[in-house]
């Protein structure tokens, strides 16, 4: 009904815009965080299909308590002025949320978890990627308790560097943000 739109209409004017940030890393030296933890989710992943060729497997169960207190505190820490920039796990994993944060920024990344390296690409609900400025981490660490891992930093150079106990992933930036570009356009063009 034409009350209800014009309504809605208000609701949506009313928005405060000050609380929206982006996924992108902001500067060198800014401290990154899993909200969330690394979880063994490879069944329906994108790394499952590119391995096997294929997808196959039951999904894992979904923890609604863990999700609406991991969207919580990014929705606290965004509110606080704590974080600077968030991106959710989809696709790809916790590898390409970081990767996806440094495109079409000046930034890299140096990070490290006590995991091995191929949970980076596990793909698992209630995940986000943040980042928080350095004098910032004391607080953000106590907002958020043990619901985030710190696992690094964004770095002023072009690595994107992720290393787990079994290996250590280094890419040039520039050359995984021109691969996965062209990725998309391919997949756009289907």
């Amino acid at each position: 009904t034409p009350s209800n739109s014009s309504a809605a209409s208000d609701v949506y004017k009313r928005q405060d815009n000050k609380d929206i940030t982006t996924i992108k890393f902001k500067n060198a030296g800014d401290i990154i965080y899993l909200v969330g933890d690394f979880q063994a989710a490879f069944n329906g992943s994108e790394l499952q299909k590119m391995e096997t060729g294929h997808i196959q497997g039951q999904l894992f169960a979904f923890d609604d308590e863990a999700e609406l207190r991991s969207q919580q505190i990014v929705l606290d820490g965004i509110k606080a002025g704590l974080i600077v920039s968030a991106h959710d796990i989809a696709e790809g994993g916790i590898a390409v949320a970081l990767a996806e944060s440094a495109f079409k920024t000046p930034f890299g990344l140096d990070v490290y978890a006590e995991v091995p390296t191929s949970m980076y690409f596990a793909e698992a609900p209630s995940q986000f990627i943040v980042s928080v400025p350095a004098q910032q981490a004391s607080a953000f660490e106590e907002l958020a308790g043990a619901d985030a891992r710190r696992l690094g930093t964004v770095s002023q150079d072009t690595a994107l560097k992720m290393a787990g106990i079994d290996a250590q992933i280094n890419v040039d930036k520039t050359i995984a943000e021109k691969k996965y570009m062209e990725a998309i356009s391919w997949l756009l063009s289907k």
